[in-house]
Formats: C-alpha cells, sequence, structure tokens
C-alpha cells in the first residue's frame, strides 16, 4: 500500500525534523532528557502514519512464536544443522529456549550448525547494499547495520532461504527503543540511563538518514524504499543486538582473521535460540568440519533447559 501524496509529504517533514533534532548534541542530562521526548513524541507520528502502509513483521497469522517450530526445525535439518537430544520450547519468563531431551554431560557437544545457514554479511549478499548506500559512506563500516538492512531485505524478499528462521524471531524486543518515556524513567540514576537515551537517538537519527536518502533514490528499484520504516528498523537492529555472535573467522575463506581485523558479526539460526547464564565462552567455529559447535556449560538434565555463555555483559547490556 502506498501513502498519499499528502501524508508522504507530512511523514517526510517529521523525518527532517528527526534528523535535525537528533543532530544536536545536548550539553547536560536535563537537555538529553528534553531531545530524547522530543524525539519520540516524533517517533510515534512517524509510525502512526506508517502504519497505513500495513506491512508485517510476522507471517503467523496472529500465532504466537511456538507455531513456526516445526517449520524452522525441518528447515534446520535438512540444511545440515546437527542437535540430537534438544528440542525448541517455552520456558516461563524466557518465551522460548532449548531443552534437553536426554541427560547432557559437561563439555559434551550439543549442537552443530553449519555454515550455509549462517546469515552475515558475505559479500555476494551485502554489496547492492554497499552500492545502494555509496552515498552514505558512514554506514559502510558499521557492520551490524549493514547486517540489520540485509535482514529487512531477506525478511520481505519473496523467497528467502532464511523465511523458516526469520518467521520465528519475535515480532517486538525489549531493547530501549522499545521503551516508553515512562519505562525510560525507570532507569534514571543508573549507569544505564545516558547510555539508553544515546541509543535511541542514534537509532532514530539512523533510520531517519536512510528513509531519506532512500526516498531520493528516485530510479533506483530496492525494496528497502517500500518496507524501510521505524517499526521495522527497530526490530532488525534489535534482532541483531540481541542475537548477534561474533566469529573471528573469514567465512568467506574459511580462514582465521587476524589479530588486527574486526571479528565478523553473524547470526546463527537455532543456536540463538539459547538463553544466556554465567559461564565461558564453550561455542566456536571448526574451520575443518565448517559447523559452529557449542559444548555444554554444566551437566543438563533432560527435561531442562540448555544454557550458553553470551561473554561480558552488564546489567544495562541485558
Amino acid at each position: 500500500k502506498k501513502l498519499s501524496m499528502s501524508k508522504q509529504n507530512e511523514l517526510n517533514q517529521l523525518v527532517d525534523t528527526l534528523i535535525k533534532l537528533g543532530l544536536q548534541k545536548p550539553t547536560n542530562v536535563n537537555d538529553q532528557w528534553c531531545q530524547y521526548s522530543d524525539m519520540y513524541s516524533l517517533l510515534e507520528r512517524i509510525r502512526k502514519i506508517e502504519s497505513e502502509l500495513k506491512l508485517k513483521l510476522s507471517n503467523r497469522d496472529g500465532k504466537n512464536r511456538s507455531s513456526a517450530i516445526q517449520t524452522f526445525i525441518d528447515w534446520a535439518k535438512e540444511n545440515g544443522c546437527e542437535f540430537d537430544g534438544v528440542r525448541i520450547s517455552e520456558f516461563s519468563g524466557y518465551e522460548l529456549g532449548l531443552e534437553a531431551t536426554r541427560d547432557f554431560a559437561k563439555d559434551e557437544t550439543f549442537i552443530k550448525i553449519p555454515k550455509k545457514v549462517i546469515l552475515y554479511n558475505n559479500p555476494e549478499s551485502i554489496y547492492p547494499i554497499i552500492m545502494l548506500l555509496k552515498d552514505l559512506p558512514m554506514f559502510n563500516n558499521l557492520s551490524n547495520t549493514l547486517l540489520a538492512l540485509l535482514l529487512i531485505i531477506e525478511k520481505f524478499q519473496t523467497k528467502s532461504f532464511w523465511k523458516p528462521y526469520l518467521d520465528i524471531l519475535p515480532e517486538k524486543y525489549s531493547t530501549v527503543m522499545y521503551f516508553t518515556p515512562q519505562e525510560m524513567q525507570e532507569l534514571k540514576g543508573t549507569s544505564a540511563f545516558l547510555p539508553a537515551l544515546n541509543q535511541c537517538r542514534i537509532i532514530a537519527r539512523q533510520y531517519g538518514f536512510l528513509k531519506t536518502y532512500m526516498q531520493s533514490k528516485r530510479n533506483t528499484q530496492t525494496i528497502l524504499k517500500t518496507v524501510l520504516t521505524y517499526d521495522i528498523y527497530r526490530w532488525a537492529v534489535s534482532t541483531v543486538m540481541t542475537r548477534q555472535n561474533v566469529i573471528p573467522v573469514d567465512l568467506d575463506n574459511d580462514k582465521k582473521l587476524d589479530d588486527t581485523a574486526n571479528p565478523l558479526s553473524v547470526l546463527i539460526p537455532l543456536w540463538d535460540m539459547a538463553n544466556h547464564m554465567n559461564g565461558t565462552i564453550t561455542t566456536g567455529y571448526n574451520e575443518e568440519t565448517q559447523f559452529v559447535e557449542s559444548s555444554t556449560l554444566s551437566e543438563f538434565k533432560k527435561g531442562h533447559q540448555i544454557f550458553i555463555y553470551y561473554g561480558n555483559r552488564s546489567n544495562a547490556d541485558f
């Protein structure tokens, strides 16, 4: 669905105001809070207009994520994922997680994910996005942003290899981009408050730049022109923020990156269904077999949830 001319003009003006506001640099906490509040109000108006586009993040027809499990599991098995003794289940307080269907000893490999199902910025997929954004060089070195844009393209293109994975992802997250001002105020007095305000400003500003830029590319055919809304962008960014893993490997050539190179940000289907507990990192990439392999942090009895360690995270990160 397209917006009317008047609605499109109104949206363009709101996005322009959002960008200008996001470029301001507050000098104190009160000014930063006022900036956040003003940007939140603008985004609510933007979201209301963009909702008329009727773009859906879910293909589950109102059903919960559990309804997508079997199709996803079938896809994972067909494409070489190995997870005998493990299934996806619902857990109170966690939504979905990985359940042991047999006893596992400590340090036992419980899941192997082949390279072919890992979603990452491979040259073939990411080159069109880089070329599209060549006049916005600020985005070319932001690997997480590029991965988020790739995620949007895969989500909305007609035939995506990753469709069963994309269909099981949450429709919304608990990241600060989803907070109301009342929820954000609860962070006041904590170390998470200012980073949260800054995160919201950066993501809103990125959306504004991308939205304006896409609208200016009148002769360019890209799905991003028609599906890039604030709701969809914050969903994609939140997916990457909460589910990404970093691999110190060049997946295109299956060799370790040197110490000066940035590790590769990736999304690892099925493995990323595991929830966090404190411990040590027990996941790695096997260059010989071309699988991500993960072993158990401790003993896990049949029927219990299998956790993994995400790495060092502060309370603010969670």
